[in-house]
């Protein structure tokens, strides 16, 4: 999907929404397709309809006006496109969402991220965090803690 059709289509979900603060949600879906992109990691805590939460720990790429405007509170809800997603391993190996089935995209709500961090270098897919040498064979399923909460 280009970049033109996903700002189209992101804007009819914001009208579909109709969210209480439409200015930061058009924002928030203008400052994806502009700009440089930087490396950041995110815990997000996203609400699940079952009254649980999961958490999720990824590495992504977002544009670096959109990661400041986050950051300085200036944008604190609306949607926020993760591209080339990584994850690490039970063993600290780094890898990628994107396989043959899913892409390497995801999209989550800015109000469910609870950290974001930039990071200075590209986390290496088959290596592990911080290594610099030789990647990693094996491919193990990404790390997901279930909490549960009451409202």
């Amino acid at each position: 999907m280009n970049i033109t059709l996903k700002f189209i289509v992101g804007l009819l979900m914001l009208a579909l929404l109709s969210a209480c603060n439409m200015r930061d949600e058009v924002e928030a879906v203008k400052e994806f397709q502009d700009g440089k992109k930087i490396w950041i990691f995110a815990q997000l805590n996203v609400p699940k309809e079952d009254n649980t939460i999961e958490d999720y720990y990824y590495f992504a790429r977002i544009n670096e006006s959109l990661y400041k405007k986050i950051k300085d509170h200036r944008i604190k809800q609306g949607f926020i496109v993760f591209q080339n997603v990584r994850y690490w391993t039970n063993d600290d190996t780094i890898e990628s969402i994107g396989d043959e089935i899913y892409a390497d995209e995801m999209v989550f709500r800015i109000e469910d991220i609870r950290k974001i961090d930039l990071v200075k270098n590209e986390p290496r897919v088959g290596f592990k965090y911080g290594q610099k040498e030789e990647p990693v064979a094996e491919k193990t399923a990404p790390v997901k803690i279930k909490k549960t909460t009451s409202k």
